[in-house]
Formats: structure tokens, sequence, C-alpha cells
């Protein structure tokens, strides 16, 4: 529709200027002086073009509305970002106070009678495995000194005394589990169980399946550096797996960012990066499209401006003609 238009206009423009001609013509003017109450023989040509060239400019804005309209139709591509993870619960407790709500509790509150939560104000005797009070010196149920069995625990083997950490990492009782873990690291300094639980105790995490919930690179550890050299493949499978599971999520992070920001080339080279972890395929596909959608929106618009200048540079064309008449 905008060619038709633009033709039109040139056609009206050419009928015009004929016109015009043939009316300033010297015979035109003799025909209407011996014709009395004869129009000029060129006024039909004029009338002519001046309804083409109406016609055409109006055909030209039709066809650009028309063009604009079509591309505001496309469907937008909706995306919802997903939840960010929570952040690691806090492991300093205020004493008789639930360490979720913050409600009073009672030293007989296995959990806590507002939420529900476990009562995290108790610790496990390492001796008997029994809940007792965290700022108790000795188990209400076996009576050992707490202090005095953890280092008791030296006369044991390695493998007791690792085995007693972990359960009191399990129980996130991070202080006993340090002090378990030097005594089993001075019979033995190079065991990968030892630097194991050295690395969870600092990063005061529960197990090695939760080391992927540390937001920390842990790699320049000492421990992790005893383990990838005495551990067995599959400790240090785990390790590395939980060590890429947090740049992963470093990596996607910055991409969630990237993409909030506008910036979907850089994001979806970011979730292109992480290949098919959580949703990063899911979400590269979505940065693809909205690119596709900013390229034809500029491509769009590009159009529309070469076509405004081609209107502008016709009007143009066509004053400077009927001026020069």
């Amino acid at each position: 529709m905008i060619i038709w238009g633009i033709v039109l206009t040139i056609f009206g423009a050419i009928f015009y200027h004929n016109g015009v001609q043939t009316n300033n013509s010297l015979e035109a003017q003799m025909e209407s002086i011996f014709n009395d109450g004869v129009s000029n023989p060129g006024s039909t040509n004029v009338t002519i073009g001046v309804i083409l060239m109406l016609v055409g400019i109006l055909l030209v804005i039709i066809g650009i509305v028309n063009y604009y309209n079509e591309e505001k139709t496309t469907t937008a591509v909706r995306y919802t970002p997903s939840r960010m993870p929570t952040e690691r619960q806090q492991t300093n407790f205020i004493r008789n106070r639930c360490a979720h709500c913050g409600a009073f509790l009672s030293d007989d509150d296995i959990f806590c009678p507002t939420c529900g939560k476990e009562n995290s104000n108790f610790k496990h005797c390492p001796n008997c495995n029994e809940r007792i009070s965290v700022n108790k010196s000795f188990c209400k149920h076996c009576g050992a000194e707490i202090i005095l069995y953890t280092y008791s625990l030296q006369n044991g083997t390695v493998e007791d005394i690792v085995n007693a950490a972990f359960n009191c990492l399990e129980k996130r009782d991070f202080e006993n589990a340090k002090k378990l873990l030097d005594s089993a690291g001075q019979k033995e300094p190079n065991n990968a169980r030892v630097s194991l639980g050295k690395l969870l105790a600092e990063l005061e995490v529960q197990n090695v399946d939760k080391l992927s919930d540390v937001q920390e690179d842990f790699s320049i550890r000492v421990h992790y550096h005893n383990i990838m050299q005495n551990g067995d493949d599959s400790l240090k499978e785990q390790v590395q797996n939980a060590l890429v599971n947090i740049k992963n999520s470093k990596t996607y992070t910055r991409a969630m960012d990237a993409f909030r920001n506008g910036n979907y080339r850089h994001a979806s080279e970011l979730f292109n990066s992480l290949n098919v972890w959580k949703d990063s395929k899911e979400k590269a596909i979505v940065c693809k499209e909205k690119l596709v959608a900013e390229e034809r929106e500029l491509a769009r618009k590009s159009r529309i401006k070469k076509i405004a200048v081609w209107i502008c540079v016709i009007l143009v064309l066509i004053y400077v003609i009927c001026t020069n008449v």
C-alpha cells in the first residue's frame, strides 16, 4: 500500500505539472480568449494531479499505520523468574529462644510450640547420644563430662573418633566436632575423612551432600587440597561436584541479574555455559527469543525511518516542482 501511494503521488505530480504548463502556454491562453466560458485545457490535468497526489499521500499514511499495528500484534515472550534460594540458617542461637521464630522455650521443649521446629538449644551427648542442653557440662542421662569425654576419645581408634565427629556434625555441634577432628588429625594427618570433617566444620555444614549450599569457593582451603591428595575417587568426586555446583550457582545468579537488567545477550552466554544445569537450557531459549524480538523491533524502526525519509524527499520534490511551475 505504501508503494502504491508513492507511485500515485509521483503520477499526480506529473499530471499537475503538465496541466500547469499547458495552461501557461500561449496557445492555451489564446484558446481561452476566443472560447469565452470554456475552461483552460490544462485545468483537467491539474485537477487529476491534485487528486492523485492526495490519494497517494493518504495511502502512504494508511500503509505506515497498518504496518506499525501488525508489528505490535506479535506475541511478547513472558518470563517469570524463579525464586532465589534461601540463606543458610544462623548457627549462633540465643539461649532459651527458638532460632526460627524467636519464641521463648523451656529446657523441656524438644520442639518449638509456636512454629513446630526442632529446639536448637540442645546438643547430643557424644557418649550416649541423648539430647542435653548446650550449657550443660555433664550429661544428665549417662553422667559423662562432655569436655573430658571428648578428649578421652584420643585413646580410641581414628575411625571411632571420626565417626563421633561426623555424628556431632549431623547434630550441628560444630565445636565438639572440631575438637574430635583435631584429635584424629594428630594421629593421622593425611586422613581424607578427617580433612573432610574439618572442611565441613569450618563451613558449618552437616554433611558432604550439603556442601553445594555453601556460597563460598572452598577450593582455596587447605583441607580441600588434602582431600584431593589423599581421598578416594568417590570422595573426590563428591567434593568436586559440590564445588562445581557452587560455581554454577554463582554463574546462574549473574545470568539472572543480566536477564533482569535486559542484557539478554550476556545472559544467554552465561546460561549456555551452564548447559543443562537446573533450568539453564530453558532460560537460554527465552533469552534467544528476547534477542530475536529486539532485533525485529530494531529492524522495524529502521524501516519506518527509511520510509519517512523517502516520503519527506518526495514531498520536497513535489514542492520544488510546484514552485518552479
